[in-house]
């Protein structure tokens, strides 16, 4: 039996400045899903979460969503046909994940956080571009989102960075990124 069966959306339009908007999503459940969570936090890798809210932050298909008991929020859609889209996706993780939660070992592991600057102090700073970028903040950005690879940053496979690159590493493992070696 599906745990999610329902649910209604909400777009909402938020000024990021006087010449642009983003839209967010709010989504209401017709169903409590606190109990998917610690199985979802179990198979996802960089996910956030918080059993005494509950609360879990994860990323699904490059997006990032807010997982409450009784709602879920996300952004980055333009319309709600997309918004739909990107739901039932997500609706069908979450009861997939249910229907096999008796071959899953829940956890109740609170991931970190990997935010951009934490990634940009271990960066070289150079802002050489080797990487594609324009600066290592964007590149810094990137790599958090899993939109860029480590390899990518030049500077940073020389000896004289080897420490930095060490803590890097070893922080996006711990969030549970996957780290191409060599």
């Amino acid at each position: 039996m599906s745990l999610l069966r329902g649910y209604e959306i909400r777009l909402e339009v938020f000024k990021c400045s006087p010449h642009s908007e983003a839209v967010g999503c709010l989504v209401d459940l017709h169903q409590d899903i606190r109990e998917v969570m610690p199985y979802l936090n179990g198979v996802l890798k960089r996910c956030r979460y918080n059993p005494d809210a509950p609360a879990l932050e994860i990323s699904h298909e490059g997006r990032g969503f807010a997982l409450w008991a009784r709602r879920i929020a996300f952004g980055g859609v333009t319309c709600s046909e997309e918004a739909e889209h990107v739901m039932e996706s997500l609706q069908q993780l979450i009861n997939d994940t249910w229907a096999r939660r008796d071959e899953i070992t829940p956890s109740e592991r609170r991931g970190p956080c990997l935010s951009p600057l934490a990634v940009f102090k271990l960066l070289p700073g150079l802002n050489c571009g080797e990487c594609g970028e324009a600066s290592c903040l964007a590149f810094a950005a990137k790599l958090a989102r899993e939109k860029a690879r480590l390899v990518q940053c030049v500077p940073l496979a020389s000896p004289d960075h080897g420490e930095r690159r060490a803590a890097l590493v070893a922080m996006l493992l711990e969030g549970g990124y996957e780290v191409p070696q060599g």
